[in-house]
């Protein structure tokens, strides 16, 4: 079958209309995360001892919206070049996304210094950070009741004082917390990463079956020419 008839099929309408339509939701996404981004950036304790994650996370949905809007508008117009440039940039996206989930898994294991180390830095620089951590989780303390628990005083320490008088440390707590994130951001990019498998795939069999401008200005002379001879 030529390029042309294939570029007309029913195929490559479906192709076509699918990676509009996920190339939409994913820019909505890509939104989101920027939203999230912003959110995390002005919000008192996360991007004080995490403004990695705040910051990776505006990145992602910055370059997820402009590779989505680059799919959706090289298929909805059918240009080869965009079509390709999407294309390209959704392989570096793939790739970084499988970095990004290989590292944390790699990672996790590190997660008792992690949180060693957040509420070493919170209880020396923010204790007011801590305080409000062990309101939350009803805590005291990290690993134990006395351990670094804010306030500190040898008669007010947060397992006795009134406005607390909590007695179980917050190791347990933070720890839960963090892997049922983990676990979200996981899931999540597996979900996103197999979506824009698909898309690779469906991208990949538009740029090959989608003429350039030269197969364009070949195929109407070569249609010029077959309604002349028709007509002699």
């Amino acid at each position: 079958m030529s390029q042309h008839t294939e570029y007309g099929s029913q195929g490559y309408s479906s192709l076509k209309v699918f990676l509009v339509i996920v190339n939409f939701l994913s820019s909505l996404s890509g939104l989101a995360l920027i939203g999230v981004a912003i959110y995390g950036a002005v919000t008192d304790g996360v991007a004080r001892y995490h403004w990695t994650l705040p910051l990776f996370t505006g990145f992602l949905g910055v370059m997820i919206f402009f590779v989505s809007f680059l799919g959706c508008f090289g298929a909805g117009t059918e240009s080869k070049r965009v079509l390709a440039s999407y294309l390209a940039g959704l392989m570096v996206l793939f790739v970084a996304q499988l970095v990004v989930l290989i590292l944390g898994y790699v990672y996790s294991n590190n997660v008792d210094s992690t949180l060693d180390k957040f509420w070493q830095d919170a209880y020396d620089n923010h204790p007011r950070s801590i305080k409000k951590i062990e309101h939350k989780f009803e805590c005291c303390g990290f690993r134990k009741i006395l351990d670094r628990p804010v306030p500190n005083g040898i008669t007010d320490t947060c397992s006795i004082n009134k406005k607390f008088g909590y007695d179980e440390p917050c190791y347990d707590a933070l720890l839960e917390t963090y892997n049922d994130s983990a676990y979200i951001f996981a899931t999540t990019g597996i979900i996103v990463a197999m979506v824009q498998l698909v898309a690779l795939i469906s991208s990949g069999i538009l740029v090959k079956e989608t003429p350039d401008s030269s197969d364009r200005t070949n195929g109407l002379l070569g249609e010029h020419s077959r309604l002349l001879n028709s007509r002699s």
